[in-house]
C-alpha cells in the first residue's frame, strides 16, 4: 500500500515536472490556430478586394433574377391551383402595384436626397435596377427617343416555362413605381417581349395635370 503511494506520487511529480512544457506545445497549437483563421481571414478580404470581372457580374446578377423569376412564378402558379385563376390574377395584381409603389417611393426619396426633383428625367439618376444583367438601348424613333430593353433576365425565364401570360402581370411594376414617384407620370409598354415582341419598349410621359389645357 505504501509503495502504491509513493509510485502515485512519483507520477505527480513526474508531471508536474512535464507541465511548463505540455503548456508551451499548447500554447503554440493556439498559436498556430490563430495564425491560421487570420492568414484566412486575410485572404477573404484580399479576394473581396478584388474586382470582379463584368462577365461574372452579369452572370452572378442573371443568377439571382432568374431565382426571382421562378419564385415569382411559383406562387402565382399556387395562387391560381388554390383559388382560381380570376382571384389569383386580381390578388398578384394588386401585389406587384403595391411592390412597384415601393421602390417609386425610395426612387422619390433617393432623388430628393441628391437634391433634386422628382421630374421623370431624374428617375434614372437613382438607380431601383442593377446596372448589369439587362441589355438596354435608347432607341431613335418617330415619336423620339425611346428606351429598349432588348434582354431582360425575368421575361427570359417565363418564355423558358411558357408562362408568358402570368408573367407579363409582373411588368406592371414599371407602371406603379414611376407613378408613385411622380403622380402625373405615366409609362406604357409600346412593345414586350412577354407579347411575342423582339424587345420591350417604354413611352414615358407626363399626364396633363387637371386644369391644363
Amino acid at each position: 500500500m505504501f509503495q502504491t503511494a509513493l509510485d502515485e506520487q512519483r507520477r505527480i511529480v513526474a508531471y508536474l515536472d512535464d507541465l511548463p512544457a505540455r503548456i508551451g506545445e499548447l500554447t503554440n497549437e493556439a498559436n498556430g490556430v490563430t495564425n491560421i483563421r487570420r492568414e484566412r481571414k486575410d485572404t477573404t478580404m484580399s479576394q473581396s478586394e478584388q474586382t470582379m470581372p463584368r462577365e461574372q457580374c452579369v452572370h452572378d446578377v442573371r443568377l439571382m433574377a432568374r431565382r426571382t423569376a421562378l419564385l415569382y412564378h411559383y406562387f402565382v402558379t399556387t395562387l391560381v391551383e388554390h383559388l382560381g385563376e380570376e382571384k389569383a390574377k386580381a390578388l398578384t395584381s394588386e401585389a406587384i402595384w403595391r411592390y412597384g409603389e415601393h421602390i417609386g417611393r425610395r426612387v422619390r426619396q433617393g432623388v430628393e436626397e441628391m437634391g433634386l426633383t422628382n421630374d421623370i428625367e431624374n428617375y434614372g439618376k437613382y438607380p431601383d435596377l442593377p446596372s448589369v444583367g439587362w441589355e438596354e438601348i435608347v432607341a431613335e424613333t418617330e415619336h423620339g427617343p425611346r428606351m429598349r430593353v432588348t434582354h431582360c433576365p425575368l421575361a427570359a425565364v417565363w418564355k423558358e416555362l411558357g408562362a408568358e401570360e402570368l408573367g407579363r402581370m409582373y411588368c406592371y411594376v414599371d407602371q406603379a413605381k414611376y407613378r408613385a414617384f411622380n403622380p402625373h407620370a405615366a409609362l406604357i409598354h409600346t412593345r414586350n417581349v412577354l407579347d411575342g415582341d423582339a424587345y420591350c419598349e417604354f413611352d414615358i410621359r407626363l399626364e396633363e395635370k387637371a386644369g391644363d389645357g
